[in-house]
């Protein structure tokens, strides 16, 4: 390296040697260490050890995911049971009906949907004429 590159890496910032031997060499240093690791790794058992960290943290991300399921169903079971709690043995039907009528909506709208979304309403309005 000559007197000016020298001279401009110490007035670089706080990391230019570093970083300059980094770019540099890095690969170098690399290649050299990554045999000797890897061997230790894998004779201290630190590689199979980590394999199960990986396989556990499969299963608790796995879990997890069940568990949030698991507690929206039972969200969606305390929600009806309170509307079932609310309903009278005389507002059974009535209840049934409502229900029903808000499934059926539900369908329409999906319905809506798809057609607005996929443009395929041009005709619509010829359902309606007979």
């Amino acid at each position: 390296m000559d007197k000016p590159s020298l001279e401009n890496l110490l007035d670089a910032g706080n990391t230019a040697a570093t970083d300059y031997l980094k770019e540099k060499g890095g690969a170098v240093v690399r290649e050299a260490l990554l045999p000797a690791i890897t061997e230790e790794l894998h004779l201290n058992g630190a590689v199979e050890l980590y394999g199960k960290l990986l396989k556990a943290k499969e299963t608790a991300d796995q879990a997890a995911a069940t568990a949030a399921g698991v507690q929206h169903e039972i969200e969606t079971a305390q929600h009806q049971a309170a509307a079932l709690q609310t309903v009278t043995q005389e507002q059974l039907g009535q209840y049934v009906a409502e229900q029903a009528m808000s499934g059926l909506f539900k369908k329409v709208a999906d319905v809506e949907l798809s057609i607005r979304e996929t443009g395929n309403g041009d005709n619509i309005l010829d359902m309606f004429k007979n």
